[in-house]
């Protein structure tokens, strides 16, 4: 549980005097588990748009000659009058839009290193890119989520606040707490039982049973 990591200064000082339950490093800021579904999704999307626009937009025209003129991308055509397939383009880029957006914003987290965890008596701390992310033990609930095994694998610790999403069309919304994972650690079974016994220790309701 403690992993043979060289800590910066700044998290030793915000770790102060406190003794230290477990020292690990995230390889990734978000598991891939998590993310599957939206990188099926949004793989999907683009690659069925991909195909679409290959298919109205490629090298050859709709005879199949590959000499024949591809539509062009000019606001208005020679005449002067407006350049209607351009809106073709347009409604094509707007659909294509949401599977790049979804593939982009799924990518990008399991990219980034998820940073140096501390876990002390009183407090959890997250060491990332020279920010130091500090959070007391009673922030969390005492449930949690593991995947892996004991050698090595992901904890997401749930926290006790979150936001309300907007209303949909019948009128409902959802509350989604914040998550904090902690992807690709060692000794997650262990680590785990650490957090949920300090998670406890924090809450004199749960502390007394």
């Amino acid at each position: 549980m403690f992993q043979d990591i060289q800590l910066p200064e700044e998290l030793l000082i915000a770790v102060g005097s406190e003794t230290k339950d477990f020292v690990v490093k995230g390889t990734r800021l978000r598991p891939v588990s998590g993310s599957l579904q939206n990188l099926i999704l949004g793989s999907i999307w683009v690659g069925a748009f991909i195909w679409i626009g290959f298919a109205l937009f490629g090298p050859f025209g709709t005879s199949g000659d590959p000499s024949s003129e591809s539509t062009s991308l000019k606001l208005y055509n020679e005449d002067g009058t407006l350049n209607q397939d351009l809106g073709i383009y347009l409604l094509y880029a707007l659909f294509l839009f949401p599977g790049i957006w979804q593939l982009t914003k799924t990518i990008i987290p399991l990219l980034k290193p998820g940073g140096i965890f501390i876990g002390t008596p009183k407090k959890l701390l997250n060491y990332r890119n020279g920010e130091i992310i500090i959070y007391d033990w009673d922030m969390f609930t005492m449930k949690t989520k593991v995947r892996g095994n004991a050698a090595k694998g992901s904890l997401t610790l749930i926290r006790t606040t979150g936001y309300q999403t907007k209303t949909n069309r019948a009128g409902n919304s959802y509350y989604i707490p914040y998550i904090v994972y902690m992807s690709g650690i060692p000794d997650v079974l262990e680590i785990e039982k650490i957090c949920k016994q300090r998670i406890k220790e924090s809450d004199t309701f749960l502390a007394d049973k």
